[in-house]
């Protein structure tokens, strides 16, 4: 996976789009007052980092560019057929599986806002950069929202088996713009008409599946149901 990630990373910034942001540029975005504290503020503890916040935001910016080739190559699926994740259906599910696990969720305004950074970010030059070889909506997404639900199609095209309406996809994005990170995104896919959190009332404890199956109880799938729609 560290392999995977390393690659796209590098093939993200080999884009055309992004070969004019330095280093520097990157840095001072990632390292701005307000974003970096929101970021600290999304996760519990220390990560693991100790007093090094400099290398969370590190594995922050390398994951996110993971995740932009990934996603970018699955919306171009008929140019990157070949991709070595996306050919082999087990290899992408297991990474879908990876990028929905509560544990390893990014807050999805670290995507919006970076992705936006990148679009925005103009070469000095707009000569240097040869767009022949890039997808054609950089250019074309010129406002914030453009670009923010731009990033979110893509995100849910990546996601798309775990929604039962993929024609009405297209119709129903507005729904899906206040998400926190992509395991809400599927929780939403998959339970369209309910909010979250929900309101416990009367009920004192939640067990999951696997403690309850190991209590006893028996699960019998339903037929022709949501995966969502469970009946006691």
């Amino acid at each position: 996976m560290e392999h995977h990630k390393t690659r796209c990373h590098d093939q993200f910034w080999k884009r055309d789009f992004c070969k004019h942001i330095e280093v520097d540029d990157i840095k001072d975005f990632m390292e701005d007052g307000d974003r970096r504290e929101g970021i600290r503020r999304s996760y519990a503890g220390t990560l693991g980092f100790g007093n090094d916040p400099d290398q969370l935001l590190h594995v922050i910016l390398r994951d996110a560019c993971f995740i932009f080739e990934l996603f970018l190559r699955n919306y171009a699926i008929s140019k990157y057929d070949k991709d070595y994740i996306l050919k082999a259906p087990w290899l992408r599910k297991a990474i879908e599986l990876d990028l929905i696990m509560l544990e390893n969720q990014l807050p999805f305004f670290v995507f919006t806002k970076l992705f936006d950074f990148i679009l925005l970010k103009k070469p000095q030059n707009s000569k240097e950069v040869d767009m022949n070889n890039s997808p054609p909506y950089p250019s074309q997404l010129r406002e914030e929202s453009e670009r923010h639900n731009f990033f979110l199609k893509i995100t849910c095209a990546f996601f798309i088996d775990y929604y039962s309406h993929r024609k009405l996809l297209d119709k129903e994005m507005q729904h899906f713009k206040r998400i926190k990170h992509f395991t809400d995104l599927v929780r939403q896919f998959l339970c369209p008409n309910q909010t979250y959190p929900i309101h416990a009332g009367n009920m004192c404890c939640l067990y999951t599946a696997k403690q309850l199956d190991g209590s006893g109880v028996n699960f019998v799938p339903r037929k022709d149901q949501r995966l969502a729609n469970i009946k006691i």
